[in-house]
């Protein structure tokens, strides 16, 4: 129950500042302190824990682990070309923590303690989850108001729960008393209405894959003694589903899971381009950088230099700048964004990981008559979080569903091993001296691991007490102390760069927003105050030097467009402002006129030329929203 708490953990509400490190850390934090401790407590009940662990078994898995080790090598070394090396230490920390976790709880499992410890922390996680998700639900007295929360909240949780509830599931046919078997299935359903709940769409279709390939295999593949109580169960699965997707549909106001994959609901339409915009440029990024890739995590950080690549390739499409106002943080496909960041030899040693373990599963098939169903569930909860991979931002990048998967990976190796004819073979006796000095590897390295995911978050500190000091000399001084902590938070000199424009130190704003729009700030507004901070600190060249650089990436934006061109009007070069005037009318001749109006005239001025003419946007109909904002007319000083 603590471990599943500890996973859940991201839920319970703490204080952050509103924009948080590049790289999450508190969940990394959590799961490296878990593991420290169950190193510490078991070498020192079993001094050969260590050295039991490294004990690969079947070849088949100790190359399968090689190749994961080198993966995780590779994200290391990446750090020597990365933009952002402390992001490539993130990656890497993760990955050894997931192989780490991966050899514990293959241990345990195979000395007899570590099955039910994984079956029980999934029975608790899917239990909070789900209950909380429907708390959510029913504590709120509309569902517009509790929508945009439980996607924030528990979408990132939902590939987790369906790569644990078919093993989960399967257990109720293992349970024998009533009793146990009613707790497991009502665990389990529980679970499957938070995943349905979530209003995610990907993991709601890679659930089903994965519940449906589970039902499918054991029922033709597995235990004839299974059969029975396995059609129960996924007519049980199946009555659950289709009753939760009508009711939601044609019985409540609230739209079902189902309505937001047709589009029917939500915004699926807009967040489905937005995301192929994301994977084109990600392609592109990939093939500017095809055989080392610009570093693990530095997706977000490489992306503005991708997407102005992908421009000069494709300046029509699409015809819009979609997510020009989002930093874009990953790929929305955990393959295209391994090919990114770690070029083909990354993305060659991640596949052919999972390939030899393709070629396990296969030759235990043909070795064995029938396989078990613990063995199905745990093979397809894996296929379900590789499948929801491929359309999702999470997967691996959060520590919690990389535990969870590669403990469902540790039930199904050890599951193989028993189908391939194999028992588990005793160790010999082994040196008390290699098994120390494994274990003083180990938490050495877990250690470190822990103390930089602990520097990130006293970064934050110091990002929340600077945000509430009233002198700006004071809070930028420890918002310096936030970047020297957590050289990824690049944030933190936004938050400066906010401070001293606020109080007219326009120059050194400049200069604070520059450094955070090249460590993945750009967005068409940062672009627009950089220009401003400049223009108003006399430094006309840097000024067009932030348009131009900011056209190059966003080239169909009509707000960069417009400023623009009123740039070049007020320089006197009228012949080349008129083009960019034609240029920003010829992509959007509404957006175009309304920001014409929003920056020379004001907001108000605009809102009234906006009424009598059609050709004119509103102001509230601008795009970026946030543009608008920064640009409105500021209240006279007495109605404030």
């Amino acid at each position: 129950m603590i471990v599943a708490v500890l996973l859940v953990a991201m839920l319970f509400p703490l204080p952050q500042p509103n924009v948080q490190s590049n790289q999450p850390w508190r969940m990394e934090l959590l799961t490296t302190l878990i593991l420290l401790a169950a190193m510490t407590f078991g070498h020192f009940r079993d001094r050969a824990i260590l050295t039991k662990m490294f004990h690969f078994g079947p070849r088949p898995l100790f190359w399968m682990l090689v190749l994961l080790a080198a993966f995780t090598g590779w994200g290391l070394l990446s750090s020597a070309w990365a933009m952002s090396p402390f992001s490539a230490w993130h990656h890497t920390a993760n990955w050894a923590n997931y192989l780490l976790a991966f050899l514990y709880l293959r241990y345990l499992i195979l000395s007899g303690r570590g099955t039910a410890f994984v079956i029980s922390t999934f029975f608790w996680v899917s239990l909070i989850l789900g209950s909380l998700c429907l708390l959510d639900y029913l504590t709120s007295p509309e569902f517009a108001a509790v929508e945009g929360n439980v996607r924030l909240r528990f979408s990132k949780y939902a590939e987790l729960l369906i790569t644990a509830l078919p093993v989960l599931w399967v257990v109720s046919l293992y349970v024998r008393r009533r009793s146990a078997r009613a707790a497991v299935i009502l665990a389990s359903a529980v679970g499957w209405l938070g995943v349905m709940l979530s209003l995610s769409r990907g993991a709601f279709i890679a659930g089903v894959f994965g519940f449906a390939l589970m039902f499918g295999a054991i029922l033709l593949i597995g235990p004839a003694v299974f059969r029975r109580h396995t059609a129960i169960a996924a007519a049980i699965w199946v009555l659950m589903t289709v009753s939760v997707q009508f009711g939601f549909s044609f019985l409540t106001p609230i739209p079902s899971t189902a309505d937001y994959i047709s589009g029917s609901a939500g915004q699926g339409r807009e967040s489905s381009l937005a995301r192929v915009f994301i994977w084109k440029v990600g392609g592109q990024m990939a093939r500017d950088h095809l055989f080392q890739g610009v570093g693990a995590d530095n997706f977000g950080v490489a992306f503005n230099h991708a997407r102005a690549s992908y421009r000069v390739q494709r300046p029509d499409d699409p015809p819009d700048e979609r997510v020009a106002d989002k930093t874009i943080e990953r790929s929305h496909n955990e393959y295209l964004q391994i090919l990114a960041e770690l070029g083909i030899v990354g993305l060659f040693l991640f596949v052919s990981a999972f390939t030899v373990f393709g070629f396990w599963c296969a030759t235990a098939w043909r070795r064995a008559a029938t396989l078990s169903p613990m063995l199905l569930a745990s093979l397809s909860g894996m296929a379900a979080f590789l499948v929801s991979s491929g359309i999702s931002s999470f997967s691996f990048r959060l520590a919690q569903n990389g535990m969870v998967f590669f403990a469902v990976f540790a039930v199904a190796a050890v599951e193989l091993t028993k189908a391939g004819g194999r028992r588990p073979v005793k160790e010999q006796p082994i040196s008390s001296r290699r098994s120390t000095m494994y274990f003083v590897v180990v938490s050495a390295y877990l250690l470190f691991a822990a103390s930089t995911f602990v520097l990130k978050g006293t970064a934050e500190y110091y990002v929340l007490a600077a945000n509430r000091e009233t002198d700006t000399e004071t809070a930028v001084a420890l918002y310096r102390k936030a970047y020297r902590a957590d050289p990824d938070y690049s944030a933190t000199y936004l938050f400066s760069s906010a401070r001293r424009y606020a109080d007219k130190d326009l120059s050194l704003a400049a200069s604070d927003i520059r450094f955070a729009v090249d460590r993945g700030f750009g967005v068409v507004l940062t672009y627009c105050v950089l220009a401003d901070a400049y223009q108003r600190s006399n430094d006309q060249v840097s000024a067009e030097g932030a348009l131009t650089e900011a056209l190059s990436i966003f080239p169909r934006s009509p707000l960069l467009r417009v400023k623009y061109a009123i740039f070049l009007s007020d320089a006197g070069r009228a012949n080349e402002s008129a083009v960019q005037f034609a240029i920003a009318r010829n992509i959007d001749i509404k957006q175009a006129n309304g920001w014409e109006y929003l920056l020379k005239n004001g907001s108000v001025a605009a809102f009234l030329a906006a009424r009598n003419d059609a050709n004119i946007a509103l102001p509230a109909e601008l795009i970026p929203e946030a543009a608008v904002r920064h640009y409105v007319d500021e209240l006279p000083e007495g109605a404030r």
